[in-house]
C-alpha cells in the first residue's frame, strides 16, 4: 500500500504548506490520500485531478474504512489505481505558458 501523500492540514495557513510534493504525486501518477477539509485547495485539486481521496481529519470512520478497504486492495495484490484526470494544468510549462499570455494581454494594453 503506497500513497503519494499524506498531508495532515487544520489551519488555513497550513493549505499551501505541502503544495509542491502534491504536484510531484500529480506527475508520477502515484494515489494520494490528502487528509484536508472539502473546502481546502489540496482537496479541489485531488478531486479534480482524479488523483486519489480528500478525507477531512476528523472523519475517523470514514479515513478507517479507506485506508482498511486500500490495505486489502494492496493485500490482494491489486494496487489502488489514479484517475486518468487532466493534470496538464497543472504542469510548469502549461502554467508559464498562462503567464506570458497574461503578460502579454498587459502589454499590449498599454499601448
Amino acid at each position: 500500500m503506497s500513497f503519494g501523500f499524506l498531508g495532515i492540514q487544520f489551519g488555513w495557513g497550513l493549505q499551501m504548506a505541502n503544495m509542491s510534493a502534491i504536484y510531484e504525486y500529480l506527475g508520477a501518477r502515484r494515489p494520494i490520500l490528502a487528509l484536508a477539509p472539502d473546502d481546502y485547495e489540496v482537496a479541489h485539486l485531488v478531486r479534480d485531478a482524479g488523483a486519489g481521496v480528500a478525507i477531512e481529519a476528523t472523519e475517523t470512520e470514514r479515513l478507517e474504512q479507506y485506508l482498511e478497504s486500500s490495505y486489502q486492495a494492496f493485500a490482494a495484490g491489486a494496487e489502488e489505481q489514479v484517475g486518468d484526470g487532466d493534470i496538464r494544468v497543472y504542469e510548469r510549462q502549461y502554467q508559464a505558458g498562462l503567464l506570458a499570455e497574461m503578460l502579454n494581454d498587459l502589454r499590449v494594453r498599454r499601448r
